[in-house]
């Protein structure tokens, strides 16, 4: 997820060295791989012998209790994809059962009015919009945010960790409901191009990157896939860093994102070029419909005829139209696109 604001003070937690999380990290996800291609008739207790010998290998009991709670949330995981446990082996089942609720998430790049349009589509369909990023929860979040610019890459592998096992299990959750859920962001938004975005400004070392996309790998099977992912991109990077300046004088909790609105900072520019990419990566790859929208930020949080069209258009996709709203205003929104 993208860095966040005006955190609140808390007493921050002591944690591990981050070589030896990481270690712990690669090691733990390399071990449950191993254990993938060497199977033995009884599953169970393979893997009840494999989670010991990791545990006590790697002495995970003896480490600050959030950073536990990663590893515990990871074998859990580990646990649901290969239906291990007679609860494990009824939600895998209904998970792979054809589904009633419909899940919307939005990929772009910071400011490209993703909530501003997610928000507005959620009211259309009378629905409560998602949020599938708890940071204020995320303990490893809260040090990183403590002004400290020296922890922002030092915890930063845990903090995505945290926000991988929850977003999993949060559209696990809307995947099994009968509802349609919208969120402003998506999950594959963080795998592919947070995490990337992190490793390209040096927040994600190398190492720590390719760990972290073993362990999506490794879980891939199990992390529902949106029914359609609305993909933004920026008519103009201009229009971008203003539409930014302009949200902040709406929302002040946000000026730390003025940083990217400054003429010399290049960040919004590689996450604008890395959508092309992702969006094909998603089809291919992750088998993710999607529908692609170029916008002017600037436009979207002023013109609600643009933001119907859009809106009209993403629900026609997914056959929600119905009688949710009135017929398509084909002139006056197609004048304003254009």
């Amino acid at each position: 997820m993208p860095p966040e604001q005006n955190p609140q003070t808390a007493k921050l937690p002591k944690f591990s060295p981050q070589p030896a999380f990481s270690q712990k990290l690669e090691t733990t996800v390399e071990g449950l791989l191993f254990l993938e291609n060497h199977w033995s008739i009884d599953k169970q207790t393979d893997f009840k012998k494999a989670k010991q010998k990791l545990i006590k290998d790697l002495d995970l009991s003896h480490i600050a209790k959030e950073e536990r709670q990663l590893f515990n949330g990871i074998f859990k995981l580990f646990a649901l994809k290969h239906g291990l446990g007679p609860e494990n082996g009824t939600l895998l089942e209904k998970l792979n059962q054809p589904h009633e609720g419909k899940m919307i998430g939005f990929l772009g790049p910071l400011g490209v009015s993703k909530t501003t349009l997610a928000k507005e589509l959620a009211r259309k369909l009378k629905v409560k919009l998602t949020t599938v990023e708890p940071h204020e929860k995320n303990p490893f979040w809260r040090v990183q945010q403590d002004n400290s610019k020296e922890n922002y890459p030092k915890y930063m592998l845990r903090s995505q960790i945290y926000f991988l096992i929850s977003n999993i299990n949060s559209d696990i959750k809307a995947r099994l409901s009968s509802k349609t859920t919208i969120s402003d962001t998506s999950i594959l938004t963080d795998i592919l191009m947070w995490a990337k975005w992190y490793n390209k400004t040096g927040e994600f070392n190398d190492k720590e990157y390719q760990t972290y996309q073993k362990l999506v790998n490794l879980l891939k099977p199990i992390i529902p896939r949106p029914d359609l992912l609305v993909v933004l991109k920026s008519d103009t990077i201009e229009h971008l860093k203003q539409g930014i300046i302009e949200r902040q004088k709406h929302e002040p909790s946000r000026t730390g994102e003025l940083s990217f609105a400054r003429p010399d900072d290049n960040d919004l520019l590689i996450q604008e070029e890395s959508i092309d990419r992702i969006a094909q990566n998603l089809e291919k790859n992750w088998h993710v419909k999607t529908l692609k929208f170029i916008v002017n930020p600037l436009v979207i949080y002023k013109e609600s005829e643009i933001r119907y069209d859009i809106n009209y258009q993403i629900m026609d996709k997914l056959h929600l139209l119905g009688s949710l709203i009135k017929p398509k205003p084909e002139g006056v929104a197609k004048q304003k696109v254009n």
